[in-house]
């Protein structure tokens, strides 16, 4: 078996950094995906919005702009599933899409929910696509 000179093993040393490097770039990238910081993309998370069974609370319980929004959610439940909450819910709340933020009085004292609410709302009461207001919503109140 032949030795490696000092010219093999700095070829391996660099290789192995080079690998390193790629490796925890990617592993930095996936990370910021995952988390919503990328930008740049359709969704600014991995797992699509919905699931959310629980139901809204009453337009009833409140007045004027927020009562609009409660009545919007309300009105369009699977709309509002089918959309992203932009406020921070997901990530510091655990909200599954706008459609959560309806089912208690969070959206109540968020002006990005109730925005987001009454903009998906008009756009679909207009005749646009889940998928038009999906990027919609996010070129209104995505990170830029």
């Amino acid at each position: 078996m032949k030795k490696k000179g000092k010219r093999g093993k700095k070829k391996e040393n660099r290789l192995t950094l080079i690998l390193l490097l790629v490796a925890g770039i990617g592993l930095v990238s996936g990370g910021l995906l995952v988390w919503g910081l990328g930008g740049g993309g359709e969704e600014p998370y991995l797992v699509p919005p919905g699931g959310e069974g629980r139901p809204i609370l009453s337009p009833a319980l409140f007045v004027g702009r927020t009562a609009r929004a409660y009545e919007a959610a309300k009105k369009y439940p699977e709309l509002m599933d089918k959309v992203w909450c932009y406020c921070g819910c997901v990530r510091n709340s655990g909200h599954r899409s706008l459609k959560t933020c309806f089912i208690n009085k969070h959206a109540s004292y968020c002006d990005v929910c109730m925005l987001e609410a009454l903009e998906a709302k008009k756009l679909y009461e207009e005749g646009y696509t889940v998928a038009q207001i999906r990027k919609a919503i996010h070129r209104m109140f995505g990170r830029r």
